[in-house]
């Protein structure tokens, strides 16, 4: 899980681009999903996993990010 900031229209400010991705048994990686989240809020986190849900995905065995705000909640 990480998100990165792109200029998606041709004014205004950059968005964020919420990415997930995952890896098969076999170590292949995937890429699950990528949608636009309003500066990595905790909302836009849930909104994509909970997207992911009813595509098939099970619970995560891991989930590794690079501190993005709003993905990790040290009081869950």
């Amino acid at each position: 899980m990480d998100a990165i900031y792109l200029p998606v229209r041709l004014e205004g400010p950059k968005e964020g681009v919420l990415v997930a991705w995952g890896f098969t048994t076999d170590g292949d990686r995937v890429l699950l999903d990528v949608c636009l989240g309003a500066r990595e809020r905790v909302e836009d986190w849930l909104d994509l996993g909970r997207g992911l849900m009813p595509r098939g995905l099970r619970s995560p065995f891991l989930v590794v990010s690079d501190g993005a705000p709003g993905a990790h909640r040290g009081d869950r």
